[in-house]
């Protein structure tokens, strides 16, 4: 997965403003996205209920994996 990730950032066809896409000159070649940071958690992870509900931290949209993953 992280190797996917940073292909993506590196490639500058896809993570950087083309010619066709630039609405000015001056951005033509910008970089999009600079390297995320990746991390993992167990889904079992108390942390994510505290991420549900505190709106502080995600506004109120979040679903903890143990729901989404229900979903599949």
């Amino acid at each position: 997965m992280i190797k996917i990730v940073e292909d993506f950032i590196l490639d500058p066809g896809i993570n950087h403003v083309s010619k066709k896409e630039a609405t000015d000159e001056s951005v033509v070649g910008l970089k999009l996205f600079e390297k995320p940071v990746i991390g993992y958690a167990s889904a079992n992870d108390e942390l994510f209920e505290k991420f549900k509900t505190d709106e502080k931290i995600t506004h109120g949209r979040f679903i903890p994996p143990q729901e989404w993953l229900g979903r599949c």
